[in-house]
């Protein structure tokens, strides 16, 4: 594969995850290259990694999170440090109230939540979800936890659905890494597919 496709390649499969989640149209606060660097910043590549996710798989993820759909398998990087699998930076979106709410996580080599940016929050209130005070108390989450909203995390005033639904999707990916992504070793194949540091 030439150094061109490298670069493209991954640079399409971002522009396809903004299209399908509405953020084509919206500002954006990071774009997903820019979230790849603040959640591992040390990084030098990002691997674009090709999980097999089974049905069996699918309905308990949705049943551990309270969501449904289609899970972000397209949108999975493996960040490396010159050879070193650091983790995972995972990419998704879910419904705030009316409109979709864009955000990408770090995950660890054991699974849990090392950071969490907004890339785009369209709702008229409740844009404190991007504030770091809120997006710290998923930090050190993992699989095993609850990650309910308004018991576990804090429900932002006026973004009850927001605060509610950023709770569920989060657990959905950590249930995600549980139960595909580290039961699968690197999550995809390891050549091909990278984002380097310097096309970020």
């Amino acid at each position: 594969m030439s150094i061109a496709q490298k670069i493209a390649e991954p640079v399409l499969l971002m522009l396809l995850f903004m299209l399908l989640s509405g953020s084509a149209r919206a500002t954006q606060y990071l774009s997903l290259m820019q979230a790849q660097s603040q959640l591992f910043p040390s990084a030098t590549s990002f691997q674009v990694v090709a999980p097999i996710v089974s049905s069996a798989d699918v309905q308990a993820i949705n049943q551990a999170s309270g969501l449904a759909g289609s899970l972000p398998t397209r949108t999975t990087w493996r960040a490396m440090k010159q050879g070193t699998a650091l983790g995972w930076v995972v990419a998704d979106h879910v419904i705030g109230k009316h409109d979709y709410i864009d955000f990408a996580v770090a995950i660890s080599p054991d699974g849990k939540i090392g950071g969490f940016e907004v890339l785009a929050y369209r709702e008229t209130y409740g844009g404190q979800v991007r504030s770091p005070a809120w997006r710290s108390q998923f930090i050190g989450k993992q699989a095993q936890d609850q990650v309910l909203a308004g018991k576990d995390i804090s429900v932002i005033s006026g973004a009850t659905l927001s605060s509610a639904h950023l709770a569920q999707a989060i657990k959905r990916i950590l249930t995600y890494w549980q139960l595909v992504l580290r039961t699968q070793g690197h999550g995809g194949s390891q050549s091909g597919l990278d984002s380097s540091r310097s096309s970020a």
